[in-house]
């Protein structure tokens, strides 16, 4: 009888954790009745909060930034900041509006 071992720790096989997840990963259902409230999330808000995430990346605002169980987590000075998708998408347009103006 042969013995099945494991895949070791970090390999390809056994990835780690990553503490967010592509916005792409989640099931849009997911998002119940009651997280819908204000920007209408289901039908284009991920994608807003997609973009907003990217632009504030891109001008260096946040290091990162995706939707993890039903919230959205933005990495920030080096925090986990977790919102719902509604704040996040406000936080994130009052902070690139926030942001220095560049030439």
């Amino acid at each position: 009888m042969s013995e099945q071992s494991n895949p070791p720790e970090n390999s390809p096989e056994n990835p780690p954790e990553s503490p967010l997840e592509n916005s792409f990963d989640t099931d849009p259902g997911e998002i119940g009745p009651a997280e819908t409230d204000g920007p209408d999330v289901e039908n284009g808000g991920l994608n807003q909060l997609h973009n907003l995430g990217n632009r504030a990346v891109s001008l260096g605002l946040i290091a990162g930034h995706g939707h993890h169980q039903g919230s959205y987590e933005l990495i920030e000075q080096g925090e986990v900041v977790t919102l719902s998708p509604q704040e996040a998408i406000a936080y994130l347009e009052d902070l690139i509006a926030s942001a220095p103006k560049t030439k």
